[in-house]
């Protein structure tokens, strides 16, 4: 997986297992360790992806645990809105 930048945050893969992915999400320079869900959430975000395709390509990557577009929706207003992912930059 590639990194991905906005003007807001850039996350990149820090660590890679057979089972486990973690990446370095940084926002307005303070950086969090997040897992790969979080990364494809930030992935179909930037492709414009709606919250349904995104569950769908969450859905695809794993079996125990299904999504649907309201868990994403959920998970960026609670979690990833709050940290500033999506704030413009200060000048």
């Amino acid at each position: 997986m590639i990194a991905l930048e906005t003007d807001s945050f850039r996350i990149e893969e820090m660590e890679r297992s057979d089972s486990n992915r973690q990446f370095l999400l940084t926002v307005s320079g303070r950086p969090y360790k997040v897992g790969e869900f979080v990364y494809l959430i930030l992935e179909g975000i930037s492709q414009k992806l709606t919250y349904q395709q995104i569950s769908e390509t969450l859905n695809a990557r794993q079996t125990d645990t299904q999504f649907a577009a309201d868990d994403v929706a959920r998970v960026i207003e609670e979690k990833l809105r709050p940290m500033g992912v999506f704030d413009a930059p200060k000048a």
